[in-house]
């Protein structure tokens, strides 16, 4: 059921990103040849796959409160899309990820193009931002209040701040020798996936529909519960899943060095024998198939993933019952329902 409601979601947001994407292009003054192709690999990221989940929830928080004005909660979703689009982009270059969605990252589809690495991941940076912008103007070209499109600007922009923090405690985790406490990879979680991924889309559907101040309240609670939940399954989803449907590596964030809460779990919970094993492997570049077929055994023999999926599922059950708790109309509620099913239960 709730499918078949995000796919018709993305029936309607769909043209209008592209729409969006399209006027964005022909505003820019006339560029170089790197520029065109900079930009056309923003579009093409953008464009190719992505399940649209941000705008969705904006979208179905909106009408939980109200049906007023659907079409500009849909507007305002790019803003979310174009968010996402930036920070993939730099998360990319980062990691040094080769893949994305089924094709290239936008630095190595841009270093192939121009024949240097060093000269597509400079190109990448300037795509993400280009991506952050073009998220502001979206935002800009609502048609609502000043006061409200001032209150809208400003959460798009605590939330970048966010990420900046959230993305440089990972790659200092990342960098670390020692590996760092639960609560500390959940703060990091919080701060990286949770802001923009969960409670921003909320913040700014609530905005738009004007709802009361005990709403925002107990979205910013859900938003961080859903958004913990959700990485912790993408986590889950990144060494378990499967490449074909995810688009990008299950080894890369083994090969990255991610301190994840999973492969923290792993290394406290395993035994001496095992967990030595598993250091072993991690410090292999690049980690070979055996090797990242030996690591998921070990992790699942620890039994980490058991308790990563457990708290995940935890997460998700306390959020549910906070919406239930709510007040809201009953199609934007049976929709957040089924989006919160949706995050855990994915696949890619």
């Amino acid at each position: 059921m709730f499918r078949s409601h995000l796919q018709a979601f993305q029936s309607q947001f769909n043209p209008l990103l592209a729409e969006f994407l399209d006027r964005q292009t022909s505003n820019l003054p006339g560029g170089s040849d790197l520029s065109q192709q900079l930009v056309a690999q923003v579009k093409d990221l953008t464009l190719r796959g992505g399940k649209r989940l941000r705008p969705a929830l904006l979208y179905c928080t909106y009408i939980g409160i109200t049906d007023l004005n659907p079409q500009l909660a849909l507007q305002a979703g790019l803003a979310c899309e174009l968010m996402e689009s930036s920070l993939l982009i730099h998360d990319d270059i980062m990691d040094q990820d080769q893949l994305r969605r089924g094709g290239p990252t936008v630095h190595q589809a841009l270093a192939e193009q121009t024949e240097s690495q060093q000269l597509g991941g400079s190109l990448a940076i300037l795509a993400g931002n280009l991506c952050a912008f073009w998220g502001l103007n979206a935002l800009l070209d609502l048609d609502t209040q000043d006061h409200t499109k001032q209150s809208l600007i400003k959460l798009y922009s605590n939330i970048m701040l966010d990420e900046c923090l959230g993305q440089s405690l990972d790659l200092e985790l990342s960098h670390a020798n020692d590996w760092p406490d639960e609560q500390t990879i959940l703060q990091m979680y919080e701060y990286k996936t949770a802001r923009y991924t969960t409670q921003f889309p909320a913040q700014l559907g609530l905005t738009l529909a004007q709802a009361p101040r005990q709403y925002q309240t107990a979205f910013d609670q859900i938003g961080l519960d859903l958004g913990l939940a959700f990485q912790i399954q993408d986590d889950l989803i990144g060494v378990f899943g499967n490449s074909e449907q995810t688009g990008k590596s299950t080894s890369s964030d083994l090969e990255s060095g991610k301190k994840t809460l999973l492969l923290n779990k792993a290394l406290k919970l395993a035994p001496p024998k095992d967990k030595e094993e598993m250091l072993h492997i991690l410090n292999q570049k690049p980690i070979k198939q055996t090797q990242a077929d030996q690591m998921r055994s070990l992790l699942e023999a620890s039994g980490a993933r058991t308790y990563c999926h457990n708290l995940a599922q935890n997460l998700l059950t306390k959020a549910q019952e906070k919406i239930i708790e709510l007040d809201l109309r009953k199609e934007g509620k049976a929709f957040l329902l089924g989006l919160s099913d949706y995050l855990l239960n994915r696949k890619s």
